[in-house]
């Protein structure tokens, strides 16, 4: 059985797959007689007699064929019943499955890197049956040499072990890094881990693309995933040593992001915007003056983190951002900014509030956080921007910009620079009527200062 503990790296490969009908052959392992395919081994000794429709093969995998015959599908591979002893070859022979499968196909190669660098190599196959989705796993010990299939002295040789998953899914989708499947049976979603038998009764709406973390160290085999149920938004934890499922945050939230190595924000969790701390099972509600933030129902947009700068830094230490644009307060043309935003400390658990009445707040980012008042319903013809930093309210410098046109920003990387510094610049621009690109100055987040120079290294 595969154990989540000891699984350490994996790697996916995509299969392209060869289907050899009347026009084929494939270098002394499949032969053709009277319009029916077999296999025969390197030294053309015969493996399989010609009996069958279609063999469908892949020539860097010469110990792993799917078969067809009389429209229903089975596989064979080469079984080495000794690990010790790989090139004995008095202990090495074909097994061939049932032909029972309407439908039958290699889903993914997952390879397990062990502590002494043996690998091993799992081969999923989907198959169909009765108009169900099913799983089989087959081990396989990977021989060395430069690559994984690269010739016929380095390829996967079967060990003879597999492990299945009765075919009860109307879909299988989605295999993902942490080595579960999403299910889905009668309309809900579920998750499904053919190798460690784990297996969790589809109940939600949905489970999108895998965003979870895998964990190692004090708490090794904490997965966890986003799912929404009954229309709201939580996340899951699946225990790979209990086959237990827990939340790690209720499926209460409207939206909820990963906002820490152990902590999500939650907003809509009531009224209040909730921080859950997934590996303390605690929670606490962010306060401002001894009160806690407020998210109206009729918020048009809330957006938890929506700059992340965890390239550079995913502890806990770092502040997060909580964007508000109330439908009471609607957000003027072009400006795109919010009214409320809310810079939030998960150490301190300090909360440095800008919820001005009337005015709208622009974020633009480096190392360290840079806000702007921004288009302050300006009377005339130019709009005034005022840039502070998020944390102090330190006020740093200002841009006026005719109000026609759309300040912006991006991360600018001087060259010949190092790659850390790539978040340490700012450069802020505009597109003209003619969408010419026209700069507007640069701001360095270490110095805290503004240029209309393009920087450059020392």
């Amino acid at each position: 059985m595969i154990s989540a503990n000891s699984i350490m790296r994996y790697t996916l490969l995509l299969i392209p797959f060869l289907v050899l009908g009347s026009r084929y052959t494939f270098a002394q392992t499949v032969i053709k007689q009277d319009g029916k395919f077999g296999l025969a081994d390197e030294n053309g000794s015969i493996i399989l007699k010609p009996n069958y429709d279609t063999v469908i093969a892949k020539a860097t995998m010469p110990t792993f064929f799917i078969l067809k015959n009389e429209g229903k599908f089975a596989y064979t591979y080469k079984v080495q019943t000794d690990s010790t002893t790989w090139l004995n070859e008095k202990e090495q022979y074909w097994t061939v499955s049932e032909f029972e499968f309407d439908s039958l196909y290699i889903r993914a190669l997952a390879i397990q890197v062990h502590e002494d660098v043996s690998r091993t190599l799992y081969t999923h196959l989907q198959y169909k049956k009765n108009g169900l989705w099913g799983m089989i796993i087959i081990q396989s010990h990977l021989l060395s040499g430069s690559g994984i299939f690269v010739s016929a002295g380095s390829y996967a040789t079967g060990l003879g072990r597999s492990y299945r998953r009765e075919a009860r899914y109307d879909a299988i989708l989605g295999f993902e890094m942490d080595g579960f499947y999403v299910s889905r049976r009668e309309g809900k979603y579920g998750l499904m881990n053919p190798g460690t038998n784990e297996d969790y009764t589809p109940e939600f709406d949905t489970i999108p693309v895998f965003k979870g973390w895998i964990s190692y160290g004090s708490d090794v085999g904490r997965r966890e995933r986003y799912v929404r149920k009954n229309g709201k938004w939580g996340v899951i934890q699946m225990n790979a040593k209990t086959k237990t499922l827990q939340y790690s945050v209720p499926c209460s939230c409207n939206e909820v992001k990963k906002v820490g190595v152990n902590t999500y924000a939650c907003s809509g969790f009531g009224d209040t915007i909730t921080l859950f701390d997934t590996l303390a099972h605690t929670s606490f509600i962010p306060l401002v003056n001894g009160s806690p933030i407020i998210v109206s129902k009729h918020s048009t947009r809330v957006l938890i983190n929506e700059y992340d700068l965890s390239e550079k830094d995913s502890s806990d230490t770092k502040p997060f951002v909580l964007l508000v644009n109330n439908s009471k307060y609607p957000s003027p043309e072009k400006a795109a900014g919010h009214n409320e935003i809310y810079l939030i400390d998960l150490v301190t658990q300090k909360v440095t509030a800008y919820n001005d009445s009337g005015t709208y707040y622009n974020l633009y980012l480096g190392t360290t956080y840079l806000i702007s008042q921004a288009n302050l319903h300006p009377s005339s013809s130019n709009a005034q921007y005022k840039f502070y930093d998020l944390g102090t309210k330190e006020f740093l410098f200002d841009l006026v910009l005719d109000s026609n046109y759309l300040l912006r920003y991006s991360f600018y990387h001087p060259p010949r620079c190092y790659p850390e510094e790539r978040y340490d610049m700012v450069e802020l621009f505009y597109y003209d009527k003619k969408d010419r690109k026209k700069i507007l100055g640069y701001y360095n987040s270490n110095t805290k200062r503004f240029t209309r120079r393009k920087p450059k290294c020392k």
